[in-house]
């Protein structure tokens, strides 16, 4: 669930193109600021929906965590919580590796796999 309701920021695409993308205030914190400005006449980026429908989506990472601790009796825990996060710029994508921890919403995750951007 978001903490408030979406915003419009900068996406820079893999040519370098700064498009807008309508994303959930969560997304925009810590090193995935926002690019500015954002360069006009261009198409909009998706952040959700099924990559099946035509458009622009965006670059985004797949993060995972336990949920529960694992113990003697169950050394694994028994479900895990994803989320997924918006990368605005491909230097920062690029830069992040799969298993590399990364912290959302306060929460430490590791990154389970990494969905380059697809254009239409």
């Amino acid at each position: 669930m978001s903490v408030g309701s979406f915003e419009t920021l900068g996406y820079s695409s893999d040519l370098g193109v700064i498009h807008p993308i309508r994303v959930q205030p969560e997304t925009s914190e810590g090193i995935n600021d926002s690019l500015t400005p954002i360069s006009p006449g261009v198409a909009r980026f998706r952040r959700g929906g099924s990559r099946r429908k035509f458009g622009n989506f965006a670059r985004f990472i797949t993060l995972s965590a336990p949920l529960g601790e694992a113990t003697a009796t169950t050394p694994y825990a028994s479900a895990r919580v994803y989320a997924k996060v918006t990368i605005f710029a491909k230097d920062v994508f690029d830069a992040i590796s799969l298993g590399d921890e990364y912290t959302y919403q306060s929460v430490t995750f590791t990154v389970a796999s990494k969905t380059p951007e697809r254009i239409a």
